[in-house]
């Protein structure tokens, strides 16, 4: 004859970390004569790990007008993740950008850390009108430097056209681009 016994577990975060969930049972049991009998089985339940980290990069303020000006960039990260985070740094490679300090190194799922550093305009960003900046992330970050009368009230109606020069298009002359 056999017996079926059943227990549960809820699954830590430590769990999750680990990658697996290693458990091993002792049955025991006392015959009419003789010593206590006893056996063992171990099953391990995998923990799918899905590590996942979300950057959120601000600038105040939003726009400049002059060249020493210093603009405050906020980077919230976020741990988005079911496993924890160490060593979580942000890397951001605007010239001139001050180091990045981020208070906290290590995220739980769910925690977020927000990490800051300054940047001082330029006299070549003003002359250029734009901060074109972008935290690694994909997402092209574009601040006006109020130039050419761009203002919040009609940035919803400009159009933006980008240039970028190529030597290996068009030949050794042709090196500006737009599209």
């Amino acid at each position: 004859a056999s017996t079926t016994c059943t227990a549960t577990r809820t699954v830590t975060l430590a769990d999750m970390n680990a990658g697996s969930i290693p458990n091993t049972a002792t049955a025991t049991g006392t015959p009419p004569v003789g010593p206590v009998v006893t056996d063992t089985s171990s099953a391990t339940v995998t923990a799918t790990q899905t590590p996942s980290v979300d950057v959120q990069k601000t600038a105040s303020p939003t726009t400049v007008t002059a060249a020493g000006q210093i603009v405050n960039f906020s980077f919230q990260v976020t741990n988005t993740g079911n496993v924890t985070l160490t060593g979580v740094t942000v890397l951001d490679l605007l010239p001139g950008l001050s180091p990045i300090t981020c208070p906290t190194a290590t995220l739980v799922p769910g925690a977020l850390t927000t990490c800051s550093a300054t940047y001082m305009v330029s006299q070549a960003d003003v002359d250029a009108g734009v901060v074109n900046n972008t935290a690694q992330d994909g997402k092209n970050y574009v601040m006006t430097a109020h130039h050419c009368g761009v203002t919040s009230g009609v940035a919803s109606s400009v159009v933006c056209y980008w240039n970028y020069r190529n030597t290996s298009c068009g030949g050794a002359g042709a090196m500006l681009n737009q599209f």
